[in-house]
């Protein structure tokens, strides 16, 4: 079995070494790389293949953010992990989207670091309960969009004949569409509207004036 191939960029040279040695404790995993800074891992990367890739993000600037991206966009096959003093919920988003796999607080026992590595090698994801947790935080928190920028062209369309008081037949006529469509396109929007009833539909419509 062929050990898993790393790269470890960290600016300490110490947390560098120390992370090398703690994680080849582990007979499959070898570190193919250690770089001080971005420029120097994609550079080392260029000319040395890598399974995951561990980046400390720990400074306040987006660089491991960017570095992220840039691995992301270059090496579609490399798995990569953050490794962070921070658990603010955005920030954890932001690297997510930036492509990041696993993301780990520099507060986490040893042995996790392990665990990140098969599952981000194996094309999994790895956070850990406290920060799923935070992620949860953040999205509950998040405001959903209006009503009317979750509504599409032909939505909108129909809900004005309804407020019209159009019947299905009508509806259908207008929009050359068959009666079984238009009752099809009516009950998908009362759902994504969280409504039970066309008198409930046309509430939402006055209640949030989208006529």
């Amino acid at each position: 079995m062929q050990p898993i191939r790393i790269a470890i960029a960290d600016e300490h040279a110490l947390l560098r070494n120390g992370l090398k040695d703690f994680i080849e404790k582990d007979p499959h995993l070898i570190v193919r790389i250690e770089a001080g800074n971005g420029r120097e891992l994609l550079e080392k990367m260029s000319r040395t293949r890598i399974d995951v890739v561990i980046i400390d993000i720990s400074s306040p600037d987006d660089h491991g953010i960017t570095l992220t991206q840039m691995i992301n966009r270059d090496y579609k096959d490399t798995g990569i992990i953050c490794l962070s003093m921070h658990d603010d919920p955005k920030i954890i988003y932001k690297v997510i989207k930036a492509g990041a796999k696993g993301y780990l607080l520099m507060t986490e026992e040893p042995k996790e670091i392990f665990t990140a590595i098969r599952n981000v090698h194996a094309g999994k994801q790895f956070f850990n309960l406290e920060i799923s947790a935070k992620l949860v935080e953040l999205f509950d928190k998040t405001p959903k969009d209006e009503p009317e920028k979750q509504l599409n062209p032909r939505e909108k369309i129909l809900i004005q004949h309804i407020f019209n008081e159009c019947s299905d037949q009508d509806i259908a006529l207008k929009l050359n569409l068959s009666i079984r469509r238009v009752a099809t396109i009516k009950h998908e929007l009362m759902e994504k509207l969280g409504v039970k009833t066309t008198i409930g539909l046309l509430k939402f419509v006055v209640q949030h004036k989208l006529v």
